[in-house]
């Protein structure tokens, strides 16, 4: 990991601003926005995927970016969501190294289309553009063969194998802190849910006072399931192409914080959609960094969360 802030030689500002060109030229006209793909999505996951694996080679000699993980069904909704940990991914290797952190451009109350996943992973690849000179990469990248036909499963396994090079390069590892920061959105998008359908009453759970990563894993996929169940049985509850399940460890392999994350990356993407198909109209926006916090925390916020969806399945 280099720790050295960058002194711009004429060389890494024209490095910067190529890729930046580049960006708008690809991306920011009203004409290209109609027509974005998943697989220019997926291309943008893989040029930043190169981009990750050049400051590796760089940082690390013959390291290489992990290769895709197992592809599992996925929406737009879910992708931005990965997205949306590369950049932060990305903001974690700037601070380490002495340059300012961007946060992330607030979308609006929509249903996520592949337009928005490219906009946000441009937004890491210009981010991470300025790291080049630091590393002695060089991150203006041309040899991207364009591949068609992808899906959002597959930008989706890219990301994760794009953050896993992040992880690589020095940033924190997956702490309960940052699983329980997106519970905590869950929970109060459910919380809306009930209010746009009119429930009030506050719900009464059972808390653990410990629980594993497995249990607080087990309570987001059965929170995902719950989705499904009303997004089938009441067509007011009906999410664009339904719920998606993310992919569980390996049988035998003990669960992690990032499992969880994941997990509860498709959750917070599914029960937004939901507000917004009920009428909500801000933004999405994550709660402040935790600390302190444990798997027991991320389970019981997420079966309060799960208790407020069933008050709301309840009124039909």
């Amino acid at each position: 990991m280099k720790n050295t802030a960058c002194n711009y030689t004429i060389g890494c500002k024209l490095q910067i601003l190529a890729v930046c060109i580049g960006l708008f030229l690809i991306v920011c006209t009203p004409a290209n926005a109609q027509k974005i793909t998943p697989s220019d999505a997926f291309d943008k996951a893989a040029y930043l995927g190169l981009m990750v694996e050049r400051l590796m080679q760089r940082d690390l000699l013959d390291s290489a970016l992990p290769k895709d993980p197992e592809v599992v069904p996925a929406r737009p909704r879910h992708v931005l969501q990965l997205a949306t940990i590369a950049f932060e991914g990305v903001q974690a290797l700037r601070k380490l190294n002495g340059f300012p952190v961007n946060h992330v451009n607030q979308m609006e109350a929509e249903e996520t289309k592949p337009i928005h996943v490219v906009e946000r992973i441009d937004a890491a690849i210009k981010d991470l553009a300025e790291l080049g000179a630091v590393y002695g990469a060089d991150l203006n990248i041309q040899d991207i063969v364009r591949e068609e036909d992808k899906k959002p499963s597959h930008v989706l396994a890219r990301l994760r194998a794009v953050n896993a090079g992040l992880h690589k390069l020095g940033i924190p590892k997956v702490l309960p802190n940052d699983v329980f920061r997106v519970a905590l959105s869950i929970r109060d998008q459910a919380r809306k849910v009930a209010r746009l359908r009119g429930v009030s009453a506050e719900p009464r759970i059972e808390t653990l006072g410990s629980a594993s990563p497995a249990a607080a894993l087990e309570e987001a996929m059965d929170l995902i399931s719950d989705l499904g169940a009303m997004s089938r049985d009441n067509p007011d509850f009906a999410l664009p192409k339904g719920v998606a399940h993310p992919p569980r460890p390996a049988k035998g392999k003990p669960v992690a914080p990032g499992d969880v994350l994941l997990a509860v990356q498709f959750a917070c993407a599914d029960v937004y959609s939901l507000t917004v198909k009920l009428g909500n109209k801000d933004p999405l926006v994550l709660p402040p960094e935790q600390s302190g916090r444990n798997p027991s925390d991320v389970r019981n916020t997420l079966a309060l969360a799960r208790a407020y969806l069933a008050a709301v399945a309840a009124t039909n």
